[in-house]
């Protein structure tokens, strides 16, 4: 679950509003949720803003409080809190390494990581070198970039963890992309070869001759995280938070469809050995 220091101020307000209108009742949790369905831990997950609940959940839950005239104002608080997006702006909770700092929270939470990436290689699969320049390139303040480099080396000891799963997807575009220098490359994808033997990482490519199975518009990170699942999708303005369970199937589908197309094992280390070569054949 997400510690509560990490929820936002919205998840905590949608939380304990409630938690008070269920209070109001006079019911206990078990009481409260049984003629919905919802098991007395469900209900002890959303009042401590464990679990982000549907709009329809938050609709019939200040029905059965005797207030429905709440209703569309907390559902909508709901759709806000399971859908957030930040831009990267200039506050310090807007630093790369802040960012990095929020993103091992969930890494660290998660039982499972599943990554797909269209254009690089992920952060936690890059070398201090790597990540280096493809933060330069994101054109963030030069301070910046130093301090992210080694939240992102950091954040690499999650692979090494009992007990977690990273199942990763990388196509053929995001090994090809160039951000460094031929000896930077060289490095990376020594990098990817020797994490690929980590037990608990499952890397896979997808090369150009395979047949698309999804379109392949955005990286995103699935974060199966108990009673928080959550997926972070990365674009050039920010990020986006998804944990609506619609939004998260979507994602989940369309990793296991990609996942299924894409090279495994030696037949995926194969091709990053070829990539390897062809940089030092120049």
């Amino acid at each position: 679950m997400m510690p509560r220091e990490h929820l936002s101020a919205e998840r905590r307000r949608l939380a304990a509003a409630l938690r008070a209108l269920r209070e109001d009742t006079g019911l206990s949790a078990e009481r409260f949720g049984e003629p919905h369905g919802w098991s007395q831990g469900k209900v002890s997950k959303i009042e401590n803003g464990r679990t982000v609940p549907a709009a329809e959940d938050v609709k019939a839950w200040a029905s059965a409080s005797g207030h429905p005239e709440q209703a569309e104002e907390l559902a909508a608080l709901a759709a806000a809190v399971g859908t957030q997006a930040r831009g990267y702006g200039g506050r310090r909770s807007d630093t790369m390494a802040a960012r990095g700092e929020e993103t091992g929270v969930a890494e660290a939470l998660a039982t499972v990581v599943r990554h797909f990436q269209p254009a690089n290689v992920p952060g936690l699969l890059q070398t201090a070198d790597y990540a280096r320049s493809v933060l330069e390139l994101v054109g963030r303040p030069q301070e910046e970039i130093a301090p992210a480099v080694n939240v992102r080396m950091q954040r690499q000891d999650a692979l090494y963890q009992p007990g977690k799963q990273f199942e990763f997807v990388l196509t053929e575009g995001a090994l090809r992309w160039r951000p460094g220098s031929p000896q930077t490359m060289r490095g990376q994808y020594d990098r990817l070869l020797r994490v690929a033997a980590v037990e608990s990482v499952d890397l896979r490519v997808l090369p150009f001759s395979v047949q698309a199975p999804t379109f392949y518009d955005n990286p995103y990170i699935i974060f199966e995280i108990p009673d928080d699942p959550t997926v972070l999708t990365e674009i050039t303005p920010g990020e986006v938070y998804w944990r609506e369970e619609r939004d998260l199937e979507v994602c989940r589908a369309a990793f296991a469809a990609c996942w299924e197309a894409a090279l495994a094992g030696d037949d995926a280390l194969r091709m990053i050995e070829g990539l390897q070569r062809e940089i030092a054949a120049g």
